[in-house]
Formats: structure tokens, sequence, C-alpha cells
């Protein structure tokens, strides 16, 4: 979250990760990664997270510290498509070739930066459950591909106005109250949901590809001036 007032900092002063006792995003990444995993696993989106990230982000609004975010998110999601559409293939074409470790460690920086640098830090990562570092490596690392293909793809057909909400059961459970909701608890929860997706698409996705295709330009660049 935040490092404003009484919100985490980017680090470790986390939610989530004093209540489960989770290792510090400082030390061993795969370690770190591996027990946020594991938590994950026993997460209730309605009883453990959302009650969390509802009060988190009701503290950043009365500080008018969310403002604009929305938008934000429209406007980073709409960068994803753009960066897929110019490097999607020659990206594709680095990922396949590189070896799992290789692949696991590009992942493991793209979830730390997204950590450092989501609206919730580390605590967003609570609302995505499914995006795990081991379901991106599966099938020699074309989840990953496939997963920010098709992605893009759905960004690129949703409204431009609008932040295009990644489908999930589990974030649908979030709110334990009948439908239709008041005006009300259908903002925050739309709110809650661009937070969300911000970290999947515009934190995790970018940073991932980023730290990738810096690789390669670096690469490119040594062998030309050998």
């Amino acid at each position: 979250m935040s490092s404003q007032g009484d919100s985490p900092t980017p680090s470790d002063d986390s939610l989530f990760c004093r209540k489960y006792n989770l290792p510090s995003l400082k030390g061993n990444l795969a370690d770190w990664d591996s027990a946020w995993e594991k938590t994950l696993l026993t997460l209730s989106a309605s009883d453990d997270v959302y009650p969390i990230v509802y009060a988190a982000l009701k503290r950043l609004q009365s500080r008018g510290g969310f403002d604009g975010h929305y938008k934000a998110v429209c406007k980073f999601q709409k960068a994803l498509v753009d960066l897929m559409e110019e490097c999607e293939t020659i990206f594709s074409s680095v990922w396949k070739f590189v070896d799992e470790e290789e692949r696991k460690k590009h992942l493991l920086k793209g979830m730390k930066t997204a950590c450092e640098s989501a609206s919730f830090s580390q605590d967003s990562r609570a609302m995505c459950p499914e995006i795990t570092t081991t379901a991106m490596l599966e099938r020699q690392g074309m989840v990953f591909i496939n997963f920010a293909r098709n992605l893009s793809k759905a960004i690129k057909e949703q409204d431009a106005e609008k932040v295009y909400m990644l489908p999930s059961d589990w974030w649908m459970s979030a709110v334990k109250l009948p439908q239709p909701w008041s005006e009300d608890v259908l903002f925050m929860f739309t709110q809650l949901s661009a937070v969300r997706n911000e970290f999947i698409g515009d934190h995790f996705l970018l940073h991932t590809c980023a730290h990738v295709l810096t690789l390669l330009f670096s690469q490119l660049n040594s062998s030309t001036t050998a």
C-alpha cells in the first residue's frame, strides 16, 4: 500500500505479511514468493481479503489519495496493449529459448517490482491468487505468454474509458451481499477491482516483460559494441 500515514510501505510493512508471517521482500525472492503462493491458497476473498483491502481503500479515499486512480489504470492497460503489439513476437521468441530457471528469475523480478509499485504494494497480491510464478511457468512458460496475449486482446476490445476486469469467480465472491448492490457497494467493489487489475496487468505483466526486454536489448547492445 501507499507509504502515506498508516498505510504499509512498499517493502515489508504489509498487513498480509504481518498477519501471515511472510518473509521479507528484501530477502530471498524464491522463499518470499513460495510463502506467498502457499498463503494465497488459503485465503477467502470475502473473509480474509476484502475486509482488509476495503478498509485500506477507505483510508486512502479519506486523505484524497486515490483520486484519478481508475483513469490511471485505463492508461496503463493501454500501455500493455501497445507493448504487446510492438514487442510480442520478439518477446515470445526470447521467452521460448531461455530455460525455466531464467524464466523464473524474470517472473520473480516482475512480481517483486509489481509489489513495490502497486497501489497497495504487497497487499495487492492478496487480491490476485491466480497470478503466481508457478502457474506462469507451466507448459515451458507458454502460460505466461498466452496470458499476456489474451489479456492484451481483451483490453483492446474493451471500452477505452473502462478498466478491463479479468474474470474471477473467487473475486466475485468477495462481497457477501445479495445483488443488486447499492451504488456505494458497487462503487467500492469497482474501485478495488481496478486495484486488482492494476496489479495484474499494469504491474506484474508490464514489469516482467520490461525485465526480459531490457536484458535482450542490453545483450544486443553488448554484441554490437564488442
